[in-house]
């Protein structure tokens, strides 16, 4: 009986400051409010200014509302959304080397003890490094851009990333990923889903974690097309040399150190987002 109210309390407790985490993620989301101003999905004309030779460039400026999460924590490098989930979170990077990517796994947006963390962009990435007020990037943008969270019971954090393989008809009504980073909106479309053992060393490997940058096409299509071969579902989303790819990662439970990984890759200049956007099982 002892042990059957203990288990209880934890369980309450779990729920408990679950909820809470997302009351304070609710509130940090209102301070962030893109829909003062337009949502996330909604497409604007960018500041620009035309160059020497003529070309019109746009502008790195912060979106509106930006500096009230910075005022928080220097670390929010942006803000990622997936429409009708739970994913509505600011995006924290730590660059230290030293703790590198353990940083947020136990802390929120205010640096204080959470057992949901934060969502994080890995530790050695470069997301929109810019100059402010000019159309320069002070380093290129990463060509994959791996962002981490908790597989949270309820479903909040990534929790809700694991729809993508549970339920059959979930990416075809979700397969757009908002990011934001301070300067610039993004959309990418998700075309793979995987469960992948990081313990594994064994030749069917895949260390989807340390591949930020492509050295050349050839390794660039090894790494799509090792998704591609993996994924829980097939889509119809081409993915050509040049896309930037963003990864979702968190963790699952068919391995002790078993995670779950979204791939998308940005949408092109005049793309239909949802073209290619439909899945069927993988056989």
């Amino acid at each position: 009986a002892i042990i059957f109210i203990i288990c209880i309390g934890l369980i309450g407790k779990y729920f408990y400051d679950n909820y809470k985490n997302q009351q304070m993620n609710s509130a940090v989301s209102d301070l962030y409010n893109p829909s003062a101003t337009e949502s996330l999905e909604d497409a604007t004309e960018p500041p620009t200014i035309v160059n020497e030779e003529g070309e019109t460039e746009e502008l790195f400026l912060k979106l509106p509302t930006v500096d009230n999460l910075l005022s928080i924590n220097p670390d929010v490098v942006g803000w990622i959304h997936i429409p009708d989930t739970p994913i509505d979170y600011a995006v924290l990077q730590h660059r230290d080397e030293a703790t590198a990517n353990n940083y947020y796994l136990d802390k929120n947006i205010y640096l204080q003890p959470e057992k949901a963390g934060s969502i994080f962009l890995d530790y050695r990435e470069d997301f929109d490094v810019v100059q402010e007020g000019t159309a320069e990037r002070l380093r290129d943008n990463s060509q994959n851009l791996i962002i981490y969270g908790h597989n949270m019971h309820d479903y909040s954090m990534f929790g809700s990333l694991k729809r993508y393989i549970n339920e059959d008809d979930f990416y075809d009504s979700h397969p757009i990923i908002y990011l934001n980073s301070n300067y610039k909106k993004y959309e990418y479309k998700i075309f793979g889903m995987i469960i992948v053992d990081i313990a594994d060393t064994t030749e069917p490997a895949f260390d989807y974690w340390n591949v930020l940058n492509f050295e050349d096409e050839t390794k660039f299509y090894d790494y799509v097309n090792e998704i591609k071969r993996r994924t829980v579902r097939l889509t119809d989303v081409d993915v050509k040399y040049g896309d930037q790819i963003l990864t979702l990662s968190t963790c699952n439970s068919t391995f002790s150190e078993g995670r779950l990984v979204v791939f998308a890759r940005l949408v092109r200049d005049g793309e239909n987002p949802t073209e290619g956007c439909t899945s069927v099982e993988n056989p």
